[in-house]
This record gives structure tokens, sequence and C-alpha cells, in this order.
């Protein structure tokens, strides 16, 4: 449903913000990887801490050789 002329499928900055803040806490603070995400865009740049998550769902069976650089 749009509201006040709005597409319902746009998204504002602050909807995007919190998001991103919901996303932070849970990898910080739930899953708490190797090292603190700080920066979606430099902390995932090498594949690392993606791997990572994907190996504690058991989704990343060579993750022992993966490094972290």
């Amino acid at each position: 449903m749009a509201i006040h002329g709005q597409s319902p499928h746009s998204c504002s900055f602050d909807n995007i913000k919190f998001m991103s803040e919901l996303i932070l806490g849970w990898l910080n603070d739930e899953l708490q990887l190797s090292r603190r995400v700080t920066s979606f865009e430099r902390d995932f740049t090498n594949g690392f801490l993606f791997g990572e998550i994907l190996a504690r769902y058991n989704q990343q069976l060579n993750f022992n050789e993966f490094v972290d650089r």
C-alpha cells in the first residue's frame, strides 16, 4: 500500500540506516565474528567474514582454508 504518493517499494534513508544498524548488531553481538564489523564495504571485501558466516551455518565446509587479509 502506497502512503501519500510513495511507491510501496521506496525506502527512506532512515529505514536503510535502521536496517544497517540491525544487521551490524546481529553480526557483532549475536554472531560474534572473529573481528568486529564496522563497515560492510571494507570488512566484507575479501570474503573472509562472509565465509565465516556461512561456516557457522554449515554452508562453507572448507572455511579452515580461508585467510583473512
